[in-house]
């Protein structure tokens, strides 16, 4: 498929080098998302180029993002919209992005590892005949249709490419499989029509003998399955946490579904938009003082939910008169 036209806010960075690439369309509280994964970029990997595929004129976005590139709703609903990803993105290399992602730290010790790819996912764990998956319909069925013997199963809050050959007949055999996905065995995606972009991908690896990245839990992960509390500070020091029994350091904390609403999520949200309101206004000397703030910050509020925060971060676009 041919690449996607777009509003570029820096033509330097146009189809060059590595960027980072997310999504959020239809509702706003996705565009809110992506504006906390931008801002936790800007304080972790300032130097990686930003685009976002968005079906909104908030003009913060042309701010905070270099590309803004157009929804297009033909490409499917919700998650199907994924399997597109390399239509959609600039780049070179690209590092695919959840909205409702934060970036905790730096991502370099990961970058020479993905350039190995021209498409992976972190993950290790493997579907084998005998498990159940809610988004595959009967597993002894599918491998037999497929002639597989395991499949990866993962989360999708990041994927790694590349613009190239490889890359592009990955992508169009997923979305060959689109087109008769339910008679295939994919299920559709919650109460959405379209399957779920993992079980898509992960079929297309096996068949196209890609592996995962074993990144041991330093990536990227989902609090989905974590035991006691999470530790997160998204100004460079990480994440932390017990995940189905083993303990997580990712980059990126993924907050899938309704962990976005959670106290913990909201107060990065809160810190990452009122720290870079007051470098935008101040300068960056201000940073150490930042830190203090955020700091002093986590003591202040309680360990439970506030969901006051991302409104309180929106009030503040009005008094500092910047994204």
């Amino acid at each position: 498929m041919e690449k996607m036209n777009y509003i570029v806010n820096n033509p330097m960075n146009l189809f060059t080098g590595t960027g980072i690439l997310t999504m959020a369309f239809g509702k706003k509280i996705y565009v809110e998302q992506a504006k906390t994964l931008a801002h936790s970029l800007i304080f972790n990997m300032p130097e990686l180029p930003r685009a976002i595929v968005t079906d909104s004129d908030d003009p913060i976005l042309r701010v905070l993002f270099h590309h803004i590139i157009p929804f297009q709703p033909n490409f499917g609903s919700n998650v199907s919209q994924k399997l597109y990803i390399d239509v959609y993105s600039p780049f070179e290399e690209t590092l695919f992005i959840d909205a409702d992602c934060i970036v905790t730290r730096p991502l370099d010790e990961f970058m020479s590892l993905l350039k190995n790819f021209y498409f992976t996912v972190p993950g290790k764990r493997k579907l084998i005949i005998s498990d159940t998956d809610p988004y595959i319909e009967d597993i002894p069925r599918f491998f037999k249709e497929f002639g597989i013997k395991s499949l990866p199963k993962f989360n999708g809050g990041i994927y790694w490419f590349r613009n190239c050959t490889e890359a592009s007949n990955f992508f169009n055999l997923a979305r060959n499989l689109l087109k008769d996905y339910r008679n295939l065995g994919f299920r559709d995606f919650h109460n959405t029509i379209g399957p779920n972009d993992e079980a898509i991908f992960a079929t297309c690896m096996v068949l196209k003998n890609i592996n995962m990245l074993e990144d041991e839990g330093r990536l990227m992960r989902t609090p989905v399955g974590m035991r006691g509390k999470l530790f997160i500070d998204s100004f460079g020091k990480g994440c932390k946490f017990n995940k189905n029994g083993i303990n997580v350091y990712p980059a990126i904390c993924h907050f899938s579904a309704q962990w976005s609403k959670t106290f913990e999520y909201n107060r990065e949200a809160f810190k990452l938009a009122l720290a870079y309101r007051l470098i935008m206004r101040f300068g960056k000397s201000i940073k150490p003082i930042i830190y203090l703030t955020g700091f002093c910050l986590d003591l202040v509020f309680s360990a439970k939910e506030m969901p006051l925060a991302r409104k309180i971060s929106n009030k503040l676009d009005k008094f500092f008169s910047l994204a």
